[in-house]
């Protein structure tokens, strides 16, 4: 039965993550524009009203997921042919796509166009996610793909034709964006809704949590609060409390922004759809098999987050001289190490973690160690940032960022009876560092740096095929790819 159903699904997993990779190499050159202009903007405001339009800009967008990404893909996870829970998902990301971009032009008629920037580069990332990987995995792929290649041309094209420094020209940009996404949406949603007649209120309601109340939907959204705290938006909001110098929180920000997107390419179809596997799996065969899985999604996880970190190592140092001419002094050093601190994080577990955590319904725990993670980021933030200023918040996030994956790990292996070989992982990435690093740091030529990433993804493909390591998904395509037998490697 269960088989069946997988089968008339859609695509498998595989395809459909790579499906959703090919998407986002396609809206890289938007996000890499995008954090240019950011990175221009922030230095020219006023610090005081910064911190602000921060503040509300990341509580907001807290307060408008609500778990919902999470309590949509369980209740898919659990009837994956359902067109109602389909039409629901897709509309309520439609409805609130709609509400906040008007909410975005009534800010900037008021003038708050720091706020108005923050709120629709929200609005675009939030609506579309997880519309695109749901539509993926049981739709026709090409769809959403259309309305995301037209959304990133069109904000491309804007960003080349004004001027980066200018705050109205981001907000251009952002609002053509959000735009072109909410009504990809909204068009995807009509088409849906003829079969199954809903209203606005059943649209908007949020599917599966109504039989638990309100105390998972409050866990999820601290947990979503805090993980904004570790990140960006809570270091530069204590930047400039501490007032941190202004070309220093440009250059963090570029930074991150360009490490996000190195990863996002290489990793979106597998954060986009860890949840709904998760889900199914336990559904059907306990937690065992979801020990397994865990186990198998962390190493892919481990597996790709490889590739951006020796790509920014490789690149990084020609990069800031190259295409920037020196303007963001520091920018090499700030990618290799957030670089770093994003890649500690998903060979720990990362967002797969989290999936199991949600799929076995212990939001509490997550929410907890959540709190501790972004307290020890805040307290560290204000002893560090004042001392060596930006580096200090790469600092904190990294003890944060490693506190709470080491211990979610823990507590998973704890349920599933599951666990995870480090010395593989630590052994592979030291031969990836062993290779890019000399390059880096000896020779600013973009031909021996992307020599240098060849070479080490080579060796990264080799000894996790060999070494059994390298899931399944993975594992079989190489196997094909030189003609031999397919074989899956054992856990």
């Amino acid at each position: 039965m269960s088989r069946h159903r997988r089968q008339r699904g859609g695509p498998t997993f595989a395809r459909a993550a790579t499906l959703l990779q090919i998407t986002k190499l396609v809206e890289f050159p938007a996000v890499f524009l995008s954090s240019i202009v950011q990175a221009n903007v922030l230095p020219s405001r006023q610090y005081g009203q910064l911190v602000v339009d921060l503040s509300i800009a990341f509580i907001a967008a807290t307060v408008m997921s609500l778990g919902v990404e999470e309590s949509l893909q369980r209740a898919l996870a659990a009837n994956p042919r359902d067109r109602a829970i389909w039409t629901e998902a897709l509309a309520s990301r439609a409805f609130v796509g709609l509400a906040l971009t008007l909410l975005a032009g009534i800010l900037l008629v008021c003038d708050q166009t720091s706020l108005a920037i923050v709120g629709c580069i929200v609005v675009a990332n939030s609506i579309y996610d997880l519309v695109v990987a749901q539509t993926a995995s049981l739709l026709r792929p090409a769809v959403p793909s259309i309305f995301n290649i037209a959304a990133v041309i069109a904000a491309s094209s804007a960003t080349l034709l004004v001027r980066p420094s200018s705050s109205i020209s981001c907000l251009t940009i952002t609002l053509i964006f959000s735009s072109l996404r909410t009504a990809g949406c909204v068009l995807l949603s009509c088409r849906l809704l003829k079969p199954v007649r809903l209203s606005f209120r059943d649209a908007v309601r949020m599917p599966n949590l109504a039989d638990r109340g309100w105390r998972p939907l409050v866990d999820l959204t601290v947990y979503r609060l805090t993980n904004n705290i570790l990140n960006r938006q809570g270091d530069l909001i204590i930047a400039g409390i501490v007032a941190v110098d202004k070309t220093s929180v440009g250059t963090y920000a570029l930074a991150f922004s360009l490490t996000t997107a190195a990863n996002t390419v290489f990793l979106t179809g597998i954060g986009s759809m860890t949840l709904t596997r998760f889900s199914a799996t336990y559904a059907e065969s306990g937690k065992f098999e979801l020990g397994k899985s865990w186990q198998r999604m962390t190493y892919l996880t481990a597996f790709l987050s490889s590739w951006p970190l020796a790509i920014l190592i490789a690149i990084g140092p020609g990069l800031s001289v190259i295409l920037f001419h020196g303007k963001y002094p520091g920018l090499a050093l700030y990618l290799v190490l957030i670089g770093v601190v994003a890649w500690l994080g998903r060979i720990s577990g990362g967002g797969a973690n989290i999936a199991v955590l949600f799929t076995l319904r212990n939001e509490k725990l997550v929410r907890k160690v959540f709190l501790m993670a972004a307290a020890m980021n805040v307290a560290t933030d204000f002893v560090l940032m004042p001392l060596i200023g930006m580096y200090g918040a790469i600092v904190g996030t990294m003890i944060g960022t490693f506190f709470s994956s080491r211990f979610l790990n823990v507590q998973i292996r704890r349920r599933t009876r599951s666990s995870v070989e480090w010395s593989p992982l630590l052994l592979l990435s030291c031969l990836t560092a062993i290779v890019t690093a000399p390059v880096a740091l000896l020779h600013r030529s973009f031909t021996l740096s992307i020599c240098a990433v060849v070479v080490s993804l080579c060796l990264w493909a080799t000894f996790s095929w060999r070494s059994s390591i390298c899931p399944p998904e993975i594992s079989s395509r190489v196997h094909d790819v030189f003609g031999k037998k397919s074989s899956v490697g054992t856990d």
